[in-house]
């Protein structure tokens, strides 16, 4: 089993990599919020270029990456990946880096002040020079923290807003135009006699496209 998940692991020539494999088994989560079987996924995963044998091995790294929720209900097994996981991970990650971050200021605070009291009598002493070592140190874990900060930008309250108020805009459109095709549907049915699904050929859509939108699902409030 570790030989053939370490096999996995290496890129074939010529081939998809395991990371690749990795991001288009999760984009079967990230379309539809449902829970699929392992033969569901093998089917799908194929269609998107990953050999259904290493599905399998693909799903358990993804797991105990706590990137997938599994469990067993009767002979199989089943997975899930629901999208509040994610940011609720990043949102977990951001607190930890903010809460490192002031760590770091206060301690590099604490020495500046410190500094500055040797600066003032202009000892050259070693407690001197290893307040400067530290201050140096501490610059550098900074630079790094923002650095990882930035990757998590998408979490920003700011940014966030905008980006549900763009959403709920075209909530609204698509509910509106939504309401129009229906309206046009139950026209042409009704009073043109014409058979449902001649309507929807014709006029390119299906009936999922005048299917009313549970937008509780995405919990803006939320994800916010």
């Amino acid at each position: 089993q570790e030989q053939k998940h370490a096999e996995s692991a290496m890129p074939p020539k010529g081939g998809v990599s395991l990371e690749e494999k990795r991001k288009r088994i999760l984009q079967i989560f990230k379309a539809n919020a449902q829970v699929y079987s392992l033969k569901e996924i093998e089917q799908i995963g194929s269609k998107k270029g990953v050999v259904a044998q290493t599905i399998k091995d693909i799903l358990k790294g993804l797991c105990d990456d706590n990137l997938v929720d599994t469990d067993k209900i009767g002979s199989g097994n089943f997975y899930w990946a629901l999208p509040s996981k994610d940011g609720q991970r990043k949102r977990t990650r951001l607190n930890a880096l903010n809460q490192d971050l002031s760590t770091h200021k206060a301690k590099k605070a604490a020495i500046e002040k410190k500094m500055a009291v040797l600066r003032d009598d202009r000892l050259d002493s070693k407690k001197r020079q290893d307040g400067l070592a530290s201050v140096s140190q501490l610059k550098k874990e900074e630079s790094e923290l923002r650095t990882e900060l930035k990757k998590y930008e998408d979490r920003d309250p700011t940014v966030l807003a905008a980006l549900t108020e763009k959403i709920s805009s075209c909530m609204e459109h698509a509910t509106r135009w939504g309401g129009n095709l229906a309206a046009v549907v139950d026209y042409l049915h009704d009073k043109q006699r014409m058979p449902t699904d001649q309507i929807f050929q014709a006029i390119g859509a299906s009936e999922n496209d005048v299917e009313p939108i549970d937008w509780e699902y995405f919990d803006l409030a939320e994800s916010a």
